[in-house]
């Protein structure tokens, strides 16, 4: 190693005995990753290259480090390394995440780490969504043989979505699936019209304009085509899958998650009527706006689900003038917000 650098700074020496001072500081208390022999340097150290004060006063595979305690993601302390252990791969995908943002926690960088990475909260609520979107179904629900192997068109894996023990109150019944497409590989919700298949006619004329419809508060259609197997044959609906989703009638009537303040009024009412304008902009109308199919997909989003059912299995009540039906449509808006708002929904009936 010569003894000067360029410039007329210090030496090389003296500059990596500062950085290796600097980092035994800083590492004192840090998890050991790695053997106490360095990083493959014969005997831990570096001789006349300004390493040895790195390895032997507290640096990474330091013999003289005192064991340090493991935090876990979930912010649990349940292991100890000691000076020189390692940890079986299973254990450290669990350990390394906490132990990384302890650490800069200690060290005052957790404000860094919040802004430029993924908050915690955040990568457990995607984590939960993604386990959602591989839903396999309920062992004991019954319906799961009838759909066993079944394929539809480029969809497999079907797990049936609705509450069996609530009834089908809309105008248009139609039962729900999670299915699986082969093309991408990713979940979406599949709707059976119940009944007999819709007329071709109706399909290509509601099916294309909904499909071309894309707003941030109407799930999305994606296809509408009559197909399936002898025991699910009939007229379906391909939409976007939100998992863990939640309808605004269980959130408001039945699990009673969501209080129904000014604020989450506002919040509900302008995003419906963000979509709605949007709807009637394209010359169109909802005709059917039910808190049993406008899902939160998050804390602070609402969607409008099955859209375009009534235009494909009901088309001679799309033959209205259109500016009465899109006067319904408010009125069903108006009086959807008043149950909301009475936390009941008996609110706006007509007795």
């Amino acid at each position: 190693v010569r003894s000067g650098g360029r410039g007329g700074g210090p030496p090389q020496a003296e500059r990596f005995a500062s950085a290796g001072a600097a980092n035994a500081q800083f590492n004192a208390n840090a998890p050991i990753f790695a053997p106490s022999g360095g990083f493959g340097l014969e005997n831990g150290c570096a001789h006349d290259g300004g390493l040895c004060g790195a390895v032997h006063h507290g640096g990474i595979g330091a013999e003289g480090a005192a064991a340090v305690p493991l935090v876990s993601e979930a912010g649990v302390g349940s292991m100890s390394l000691a000076p020189g252990q390692h940890l079986p791969p299973q254990q450290l995908q669990h350990f390394v995440a906490g132990a990384a943002l302890a650490g800069l926690r200690r060290t005052g960088q957790s404000s860094r780490h919040d802004a430029f990475f993924m908050p915690e909260t955040l990568r457990a609520e995607l984590a939960q969504r993604r386990a959602a979107a591989m839903y396999t179904g309920d062992p004991s629900d019954e319906r799961l043989a009838d759909v066993a192997g079944v394929v539809v068109r480029n969809f497999h894996s079907l797990v049936p979505m609705d509450d069996p023990s609530r009834p089908k109150r809309n105008r248009a019944h139609t039962s729900l699936y999670q299915a699986t497409s082969e093309h991408d590989g990713e979940a979406y919700a599949l709707r059976l019209l119940d009944g007999a298949p819709a007329p071709a006619d109706a399909i290509r004329a509601g099916g294309h304009f909904w499909c071309s419809m894309q707003h941030p508060n109407i799930v999305r259609l994606h296809d509408v085509f009559t197909e399936g197997s002898d025991t699910l044959a009939g007229t379906w609906f391909v939409y976007d899958f939100h998992p863990n989703a939640v309808t605004l009638e269980w959130a408001y009537f039945v699990g009673r998650s969501v209080h129904p303040s000014e604020e989450t009024l506002w919040n509900h009412a302008l995003q419906l009527l963000a979509a709605m304008h949007a709807v009637h902009l394209a010359g169109a109308a909802l005709r059917s706006l039910d808190a049993a199919r406008i899902i939160m997909t998050d804390k602070n989003t609402i969607r409008i689900s099955a859209a375009g059912l009534l235009d494909v299995t009901r088309p001679e009540s799309s033959r209205k003038q259109m500016a009465q039906t899109q006067a319904e449509d408010l009125q069903a808006l108006g009086r959807l917000l008043l149950c909301f708002a009475c936390a009941s929904p008996m609110a706006a009936a007509p007795n």
